[in-house]
């Protein structure tokens, strides 16, 4: 069986239908969102463990 790659696919942050316009669905854009709809985006628990994103842009809420 040949091996084939994952890639990432971009959508469209307010409906999360598939755009190529969009932004990138990556693991930390979505614990950055996760982390916000939780209300823990602040939490000082996790000031070691920074998300390097200016802002995650995928609306779960």
């Amino acid at each position: 069986m040949p091996s084939q790659a994952l890639n990432a696919r971009k959508i469209y942050p307010k409906t999360h239908a598939f755009d190529d316009a969009g932004i990138t669905l990556t693991p930390a854009r979505v614990r950055k969102a996760l982390r916000h709809v939780a209300g823990i985006a602040v939490a000082d628990v996790l000031l070691p463990f920074v998300i390097n994103l200016p802002d995650s842009g995928l609306d779960l809420g």
